[in-house]
Order: C-alpha cells, then structure tokens, then sequence
C-alpha cells in the first residue's frame, strides 16, 4: 500500500505496507512501515475489508510498524467498533517499545488486548 500527497512543489511518497493470513476463525494483519495520514484511508479499506464472514478473530501485528501517528490510531479504534459489531475480536500484537509508548500514553492500552508477540495473540 502507497499513498502520495501532490500538494506544494515536490510529491511525499508514504510506504506502508499491509499482508493478510487467514486461518480457520483468525486472521493476521501485519502492518509495516509508516502509519500517517497518507496511508491511513487506504490502511483503513484494507483493514475493514479482512472483516469477513468466518473471522472471529482479528489479530493486528505491529510488530514491522516504523512510526504511527494519531490518524492511524483511529484507524484501529474504528476497526475495532467495526469487528466489534460483527462479533469479531482484535487483538494488537508485538508492539515495538514506541508503540506500545504511544498506546500507553494515548490510553489505547485500557482499549485493546495487547500481546507482546503474535503467538500469544493466537487462539488456544
């Protein structure tokens, strides 16, 4: 996923990537890169797209997340009423030390299951 701004003299280019694995009643989003508000409303399409029938469980790892700003943080809040609604769980797992900062901080920790590594975030 890539987004570009053209505004001002030059172009930003943004990267960001997203990978899907689905399992029988799990899936695994693996977020990379920079999570800003260039990449988010194509990170948010993605993210609502994975919430299918089936899905019971939700597991966002961060671990490949370089930096993450607060329009990326809404767009884990608002998939997370999404799979709410649905039935479904999210769980947030291998935060790097700045993430899980940033969660922290932003009271986003009270909000979600967060597991240090992504097995743990795995169902029994």
């Amino acid at each position: 996923m890539t987004a570009v701004e053209a505004s001002g003299p030059g172009q930003v280019q943004a990267e960001a990537g997203l990978s899907v694995l689905s399992r029988s009643g799990f899936t695994i989003a693996r977020l990379e890169g920079n999570l800003d508000i260039l990449t988010t409303p194509v990170l948010r399409e993605r993210l609502l797209s994975v919430l299918g029938p089936g899905v019971r469980l939700l597991i966002i790892d961060l671990s490949g997340v370089s930096f993450c700003d607060v329009s990326a943080l809404a767009v884990l809040v608002a998939t997370q009423r999404r799979a709410g609604g649905l039935g479904i769980t999210v769980r947030l797992a291998a935060p790097s030390s700045q993430m899980a900062k940033l969660l922290r901080v932003t009271g986003l920790d009270q909000c979600f299951t967060i597991c240090a590594t992504v097995d743990d975030a795995l169902p029994a």
